[in-house]
């Protein structure tokens, strides 16, 4: 579950979302029904912390003090009253990969690293990613059933309903598990911003239970009784990882609408200079409003703006959202990475009952400057391979698959004419 609510400033909600960003690595690739993560990785939306309790890594059991001993480069890394560690993402790290890590007084620990991943496309969340952080709203005096456990994602790994749990009480309001999910009550009269993190004991097939964390943000009421309705300017930065990546805009996320309607229509009153921005259709519009959609112009880095308007009962008002596009990181090289993914005949994940294998094979890559090309490189099965307009491939099964190994190579180019390849593995159990 997923609602998203805007703040008044910057600081709690853009929500401008980046299809894709580069020059960071993101985790192995692993298929749709795979065992669920069981390293430091995490995934969150933007504007979201991230919650770590240290005691579920057995590593960090025996430690009883911790320092923060590389800072994560677009956000925050802390240590709670509660001694849980928490991320914050930049107000302005919409898309992309963020590291830092820790280490302990254990005598010959070693540093331990955490990589969280920040994305507003629900769709390119792994399912072995864990627990999401979720955001909800609720009347004032009035309870709310959360079912925080929807959007979590836990491949074939059995989550232990029963351990759902409240880590991290709610300041404004009280939050109990009642039938496997969590009811949030308001204090009385009591209208603003609430949070609370709760968690839940994992345990991957053939693995060691683990507890996992994560926080929810809930808006009780109408903050805004005296409110008076602003549109704020946005900021974003933005580095195209595929020559026809887009960047789709999110602009009154951020503003200061008090009670007034996000559908109504928006206008782009000044285009930006170095690229072009369209407004989506209203049927494509969310309950966030209606969505600009923002292309640079091919090889464009630098910063662009565009002026979008909305108007109602014959007052118009502006904004201007800035985009900040990146230019390749000059000490980024561009590395393919080996694929491996394992698919059962028997048990077949949803792209495997179509008869086809996806391999997000880009995920794992260190991705520096636009990818212009990917290609097939060795086929010596002759599989039928497809490369999609994302970049990922697909590996179409025989009528009567066996079960064996296939294997086969591509190779990216970049707009810089950089080339790396590297070998995927399929492997295919009956």
């Amino acid at each position: 579950m997923l609602y998203l609510y805007k703040n008044t400033r910057l600081l709690t909600s853009i929500f401008l979302t980046a299809s894709i960003l580069a020059c960071d690595q993101v985790g192995q690739d692993v298929a749709p029904d795979e065992e669920p993560n069981t390293d430091a990785e995490f995934y969150t939306m933007p504007t979201q912390q991230v919650a770590i309790d240290l005691k579920s890594f057995v590593d960090l059991t025996s430690a009883t003090t911790f320092k923060i001993s590389k800072a994560p480069q677009q956000g925050d890394a802390s240590f709670s009253k509660d001694g849980l560690l928490i991320y914050t993402p930049n107000v302005d790290f919409v898309d992309g990969t963020d590291q830092f890590a820790i280490s302990s007084d254990k005598a010959g620990a070693s540093i331990r690293p955490f990589t969280v991943n920040v994305t507003t496309d629900t769709s390119r969340i792994p399912c072995y990613a864990g627990t999401i952080p979720d955001v909800v709203r609720a009347t004032a005096n009035t309870a709310v059933s959360i079912d925080v456990l929807k959007n979590d994602r836990f491949c074939n790994a059995t989550a232990n309903i029963s351990s759902l749990g409240i880590e991290r009480a709610p300041k404004n309001g009280t939050a109990t598990i009642e039938d496997g999910k969590v009811t949030y009550r308001p204090n009385d009269n009591f209208n603003g911003y609430d949070d609370f993190i709760y968690k839940i004991t994992v345990t991957p097939k053939g693995g060691q239970a683990r507890t996992l964390l994560a926080p929810v943000k809930v808006v009780v009421g109408d903050p805004f009784r005296d409110c008076k309705l602003k549109l704020n300017d946005d900021q974003v930065s933005f580095r195209q990882r595929l020559l026809s990546d887009s960047l789709i805009l999110f602009p009154l996320l951020n503003d200061q609408l008090c009670k007034a309607s996000r559908q109504v229509p928006l206008t782009i009153t000044k285009q930006p200079a170095n690229g072009s921005a369209y407004l989506m259709t209203s049927t494509r519009a969310s309950e966030f409003g209606q969505l600009i959609v923002y292309k640079p112009n091919a090889g464009y880095n630098g910063t662009d703006e565009l002026t979008y308007q909305r108007c109602e009962n014959g007052e118009c008002l502006q904004a201007i959202v800035q985009i900040k596009v990146k230019s390749a990181d000059p000490n980024c090289k561009l590395t393919a990475v080996n694929d491996e993914r394992t698919i059962s005949l028997s048990r077949p994940a949803l792209d495997v009952k179509r008869g086809v294998v996806l391999l997000s094979v880009l995920l794992n890559d260190r991705i520096c400057a636009s990818i212009k090309e990917v290609r097939i490189g060795t086929n010596p099965g002759n599989l039928k391979l497809d490369v999609l307009r994302d970049g990922s491939i697909l590996y179409t099964l025989d009528q009567n698959q066996k079960p064996g190994e296939v294997k086969f190579s591509y190779e990216v180019t970049d707009v810089q004419t950089n080339k790396s390849s590297a070998e995927v593995k399929v492997i295919i159990k009956e």
